[in-house]
């Protein structure tokens, strides 16, 4: 079981030793940390919180979401297909004096009928091939009136190396993207663009130079690194946050169970 506390080793560049790496910086990325406010947003504007509002984080990965919604006050169960990623969540939660009990479970076979008022599935369905299936899947877990929020990497022409070796069977238009939430059975309440500003950096190392980004800076300790993260962890927080861009790195999208 991986320590939260301490610095897991870096394996072959699979999935989970991304998401990982990714860990040991989350909680102030800037990235991560936009994507789980407007998670938060979201489920204030399109959901309804009672008391005893119970959440599914699929695919949650190493927990921060997770361990977020708990200290909001939802009532947050978590699941990933990662028995290394479960443990790790469980262990971050215990760290910060929660209990998640977060369990392996594979989206294409949910056990849950009419569980849950909300489903939040973040940057997972694009590592899934039957999408279609994973869509239905949430679609039956969730309370009449329940929401579903999604995100996924957005724009087909953009695939590349670092999807491939992610795990990416695909990146989504997005009609593609609204037209499988629909055939799930879902309304759509909202589908937007968001972190425009990774465009032109990703097209030009995918499409021009054939090599991935170099994403290490991202997460180095220099100073220089940190001011960047601060500087676009303000720009998600202030701009982008509050505009739906045109085009953009991920597509989010907000759906409700009728």
């Amino acid at each position: 079981m991986a320590d939260a506390q301490s610095n897991p080793p870096l394996g072959d560049g699979s999935l989970v030793d991304h998401l990982i790496m990714v860990d040991r910086f989350e909680a102030g990325d800037f990235r991560w940390k936009n994507l789980r406010h407007l998670v938060i947003i979201y489920l204030n504007q399109f959901m309804k919180y009672t008391k005893g509002s119970k959440i599914l984080d699929l695919g949650c990965g190493t927990g921060h979401l997770a361990l977020e919604l708990i200290q909001e006050g939802y009532d947050t169960c978590a699941a990933d297909l990662s028995k290394e990623l479960v443990d790790y969540a469980n262990l971050k939660a215990l760290n910060a004096g929660h209990e998640l009990n977060a369990i392996q479970m594979d989206i294409l076979n949910l056990p849950y009928r009419e569980a849950f008022d909300a489903v939040i599935c973040l940057d997972v369905l694009e590592h899934v091939e039957d999408d279609r299936l994973a869509l239905t899947n949430i679609y039956r877990s969730l309370k009449s009136g329940g929401i579903m929020i999604c995100s996924v990497p957005a724009l087909s022409t953009l695939y590349g190396r670092r999807d491939q070796r992610i795990g990416h069977f695909r990146r989504y238009d997005r009609e593609v993207l609204v037209q499988g939430i629909e055939s799930a059975g879902f309304s759509l309440c909202m589908v937007r663009y968001w972190n425009i500003l990774g465009l032109l950096p990703v097209a030009i190392f995918e499409k021009l130079l054939y090599r991935e980004v170099y994403e290490k800076n991202r997460y180095s300790q220099s100073y220089l690194s940190k001011s960047l993260n601060m500087l676009l962890d303000h720009w998600f927080d202030m701009v982008e946050n509050h505009f739906h861009p045109p085009w953009g790195l991920t597509l989010i999208a907000v759906a409700r169970k009728l």
